[in-house]
């Protein structure tokens, strides 16, 4: 697909991003090579990652940081998988229940990978300004035929 007159990048990426589920499929065989297939997986989905990463695609954005994350947590690479997690929680375009889930993850994975990282993870908060900080309730239900 790349070395076409025409490269078709799109679809490069996404038969990478198939090889990536197909390693991880491989892991679940119980084998002695778990880590290469695991790290095979981690290349080719991180290589799909890095055509897809300025497209601003949500849900293959944050499909990628979540199985980089995971990836990265289960080789022992702590500061990459609390990179890509961090990634995650830093847009806010999941539903809830998915948020809490990737939230569930990434604390799950920051409380086991504590004192063996060397960066300081930032969560990305909203910063209050307390002195400006206004409280508006209103009810925004209709009452329709009322």
């Amino acid at each position: 697909y790349i070395v076409q007159p025409q490269p078709l990048i799109r679809k490069f990426a996404f038969q990478l991003y198939q090889a990536g589920w197909y390693f991880m499929q491989a892991t679940n065989n119980p084998t002695d090579n778990q880590n290469l297939e695991k790290e095979h997986a981690f290349r080719t989905y991180l290589t799909s990652y890095s055509i897809y990463k300025h497209k601003n695609w949500g849900q293959i954005d944050d499909h990628l940081h979540y199985v980089l994350g995971r990836l990265s947590f289960s080789l022992g690479r702590n500061d990459d998988a609390l990179f890509y997690m961090g990634l995650l929680l830093k847009h806010n375009r999941q539903l809830p229940n998915v948020q809490a889930s990737y939230l569930k993850e990434f604390l799950h994975i920051y409380k086991s990978t504590l004192g063996k990282t060397e960066n300081q993870v930032e969560l990305p908060l909203p910063l209050i300004n307390q002195k400006s900080f206004k409280i508006n309730l209103q009810d925004y239900c209709s009452t329709v035929g009322d």
